[in-house]
């Protein structure tokens, strides 16, 4: 829109009496969050998920979100990500994921780790006697009857030789007792 021989630059609009060209962040009924294109498009507010940027809207990236007047994006706390169904929040990662600081997006816990969201904020090394062999484990397990985990970190586990037996915290094997065996 032009004003006499002025014309409003892009992410401004002409005032109801087309007098002075207005910001759409200023312009009465708008405020932070709405954009303009140019001149002779009306103020709009950006979509959920989006923040102005005075003549268009930008996207949010997947570990932010829209604030509530949608004028900018607000980064997600660690372990969270952007909600895909509502934009304006975070939803925390899935059980046995993480999302550090800086990192794009939630990833799961390598073998040997596992992550409860309810307890753990970082993926949990598995101590000896204990295992997960698939990655994004929520717990660790215990091995089978005749197996062992042996070492912090184990992503399986070992059935004892011939002749051995698992100890009682089944992280090592031991020879079998005195008169008896194991075939």
């Amino acid at each position: 829109g032009a004003i006499g021989f002025v014309v409003c630059a892009a992410g401004e609009v002409p005032n109801d009496a087309k007098t002075e060209c207005v910001a759409c962040a200023n312009l009465v009924g708008t405020g932070a969050g709405f954009y303009s294109p140019n001149p002779a498009v009306p103020c709009a507010r950006c979509a959920v998920g989006k923040a102005s940027a005075t003549t268009k809207c930008v996207d949010c990236a997947a570990t932010e979100r829209s604030n509530a007047d949608r004028s900018a994006c607000v980064a997600c706390d660690v372990n969270f990500v952007q909600d895909e169904s509502d934009k304006s929040q975070c939803r925390p990662c899935a059980d046995g994921h993480v999302r550090a600081a800086g990192a794009p997006s939630c990833s799961p816990c390598k073998r040997g780790f596992a992550r409860n969201t309810t307890t753990d904020v970082t993926c949990v090394q598995c101590l000896a006697g204990t295992y997960t062999s698939a990655e994004g484990a929520t717990a660790c397990s215990q091995p089978s009857a005749g197996f062992i985990a042996a070492g912090d970190g184990a992503t399986g586990q070992v059935q004892c030789a011939a002749g051995k037996v698992p100890d009682a915290a089944q992280h090592s094997c031991i020879a079998c007792a005195a008169g008896t065996h194991r075939p």
